[in-house]
């Protein structure tokens, strides 16, 4: 009889711990703040999550660190009107990022230290050159 409850106990467990395993395989949603975002508040998971800078300006901030996680379709939208991407910014794991820069001046990216991006693309909505320097792949 102790064995059977042993048993029945241990069943209990394991099927509450598989109970949370699609919330880690789930999508992610996060909105960027003008101050420092970083933390697991902005670690995503195995799904395709999105980091959404992109609703307000400047929410890209210096000491950033974004991580997408294990997901292979994370992307990241940046709307800004800086002419150079902020300093000691973190970016990994995220694999498709966007910006659009609505300043005069134009918009300066370097993206040597991002790691896990597979695509970058910037967007100016003025004259303004755009710069990017990209890690090697």
């Amino acid at each position: 009889m102790a064995a059977a409850a042993a048993g029945q106990v241990a069943a209990a467990a394991d099927v509450a711990a598989a109970a949370v395993l699609p919330v880690a395989y789930a999508a992610k949603s996060f909105t960027l703040t003008t101050g420092v975002d970083s933390g697991a508040a902005f670690i995503g998971g195995s799904g395709d999550d999105v980091f959404n800078g992109g609703s307000t300006a400047n929410t890209l901030s210096a000491f950033d660190v974004l991580d997408g996680g294990a997901g292979t379709g994370d992307s990241l939208t940046i709307l800004t009107s800086a002419a150079v991407m902020p300093g000691l910014v973190t970016i990994k794991n995220i694999e498709n990022i966007q910006i659009a820069a609505t300043g005069t001046a134009g918009y300066t990216v370097d993206a040597t230290a991002f790691t896990g991006v597979t695509s970058l693309q910037v967007g100016t909505s003025d004259v303004g050159n755009v710069s990017v320097t990209a890690a090697s792949t």
